[in-house]
């Protein structure tokens, strides 16, 4: 079993590499294809041609706070697939936000400000205010891996998924 890791944005692939690089998921760097996390939302040429590659079953796992569309495979595909949605409930901030302890303060504010910017708002670290970039999760969460483990557990706790959805917890170790 292979794994094809699609994330939606560019923050979420950061979180998954930090993951993998403390080795917190349920799979490693080597089960995935290509030994790659990709940034995208479907299949594209580069992704199509290296899963073409591989003859064995493949595990799509699709990362983001939108799992509305549908994942168009392509026809020259044709081993088995087992489809994932891994939806990060609210927005990828929301792992901020309960690591600071604000998540009843964001709760109450939800419906008018978003979890990005309510972050971009509140959240700080070593003097620097959230500002979006990979580079702020890279140092906010790097020298502290099991907080954001704890955080991905707590959001699973605090958040409620559809049926066809998985939550970030479920593909901890």
């Amino acid at each position: 079993m292979k794994y094809l890791i699609m994330c939606e944005g560019t923050n979420e692939k950061t979180i998954i590499e930090l993951l993998l690089e403390h080795n917190k998921l349920a799979f490693t760097q080597d089960d995935l294809i290509n030994l790659e996390v990709y940034h995208a939302r479907q299949f594209v040429p580069y992704i199509t041609s290296e899963v073409k590659h591989y003859s064995g079953d493949i595990k799509v796992l699709r990362i983001g706070d939108k799992q509305s569309d549908i994942l168009k495979i392509p026809q020259e595909i044709s081993h088995d697939k087992n489809i994932y949605k891994c939806r990060t409930s609210y927005e990828l901030e929301i792992l901020l936000i309960i690591n600071e302890g604000l998540f009843k303060e964001f709760l109450k504010v939800k419906s008018k400000v978003g979890a990005k910017d309510f972050a971009k708002e509140y959240i700080k670290y070593n003097g620097k205010f959230y500002d979006g970039s990979c580079e702020f999760w890279q140092n906010y969460y790097h020298r502290r891996i099991n907080n954001l483990v704890n955080n991905i557990k707590e959001c699973k706790r605090l958040t409620k998924l559809k049926k066809n959805e998985i939550y970030l917890a479920d593909l901890l170790k």
